[in-house]
């Protein structure tokens, strides 16, 4: 299913959707849905964790009453006030997932709503209750304050405007060098001392460039992750060509001739072997660290602003969610 039909479908059954994923109030419970991988559907309710009826023993019952009604095949969680259904379709036929969300939409808050399970009341920022607004926060549709959702995009708008006035690109790049120099030391060091290399510590050196940059307070802007890349790939291949002039040293064979050795079709051919494989672990460290490299200071304003775009009245407000 194409993201433009699901937003489509979505809409009809009268959700908001942004960025791909809809929002809205089903039966009193405020619930999130997702296509994911263009075929599998994802709807995530905003219950009021440790509310009455989410003890363990309930929790297992609801899933297992939920799984009993559902017309189609899903995988469902309840855990820590969220309750999760996945719908897989791996045809991604359109009827297929509109029939996935009818039912899912009809049968989750159906049992919620007749076993008394009360939908979130409280902020996830200060915890109190009486929220006039609903918008999307880490994972799920939750009530927020408003003077709580205009805290998250102060804090994040100033957070931003504080790393462009003291952030700098020349401090950040010298400390991604240095940075990336002292993650290139364990793997120096093993091949030194035991004359045997570990692609492994490879996946250090994106750590060590990012983290660099990050401590001499570079500018946390788009830059950061090509940087990063760039930087992780040189000192990889310049490691590797450090590891080929231990091993002539090791071997008495002068310094002098490292140029010698690296227009040798042999050595070539076996120092490209060692670079695909230090690559790889290169890309592994990369992936580690993707996360913290996408966290920057412009995409918490982004996240800030994606916020406030899913930001709805919250027709719940001043009801007593006890009762439900």
């Amino acid at each position: 299913m194409k993201k433009a039909d699901f937003a489509a479908c979505a809409e009809q059954r009268g959700l908001r959707v942004v960025n791909n994923i809809a929002y809205g109030v089903v039966g009193n419970y405020p619930v999130q849905v997702q296509l994911v991988q263009d075929a599998n559907l994802q709807v995530v309710v905003s219950l009021e964790e440790g509310g009455e009826g989410l003890d363990k023993t309930s929790s297992k019952e609801i899933v297992k009453e939920i799984r009993g009604e559902l017309q189609v095949k899903a995988t469902v969680s309840l855990h820590n006030g969220r309750l999760t259904a996945l719908v897989g379709n791996p045809w991604g036929k359109a009827k297929k997932v509109e029939e996935g969300l009818d039912d899912l939409l009809s049968v989750l808050p159906a049992v919620l709503h007749r076993r008394g399970i009360s939908p979130q009341k409280t902020c996830p920022i200060c915890h109190r209750e009486d929220c006039e607004m609903l918008a999307a926060f880490d994972g799920s549709y939750q009530p927020i304050h408003q003077g709580c959702l205009e805290g998250i995009a102060q804090a994040a708008g100033q957070k931003m405007a504080q790393n462009q006035e003291s952030g700098s690109y020349l401090t950040g790049l010298l400390g991604a060098i240095i940075g990336g120099l002292l993650a290139t030391i364990p793997a120096v060091a093993v091949i030194w001392f035991t004359e045997t290399a570990y692609s492994l510590l490879y996946f250090l050196i994106p750590l060590g460039v990012y983290h660099g940059y990050r401590l001499a307070r570079g500018k946390m802007d788009g830059i950061v992750l090509p940087l990063t890349c760039v930087l992780s790939v040189v000192f990889g291949v310049a490691t590797d060509i450090m590891n080929l002039a231990i091993s002539m040293v090791a071997n008495e064979i002068p310094l002098k001739y490292l140029g010698v050795m690296l227009t040798n079709g042999e050595v070539q051919r076996l120092l490209m072997g060692d670079m695909v494989s230090s690559l790889l672990f290169v890309a592994l460290g990369i992936a580690v660290t993707w996360n913290q490299i996408s966290r920057t200071a412009r995409s918490s304003m982004d996240d800030a602003l994606a916020i406030q775009q899913s930001a709805m009245v919250n027709p719940l407000a001043g009801q007593d969610a006890n009762r439900y």
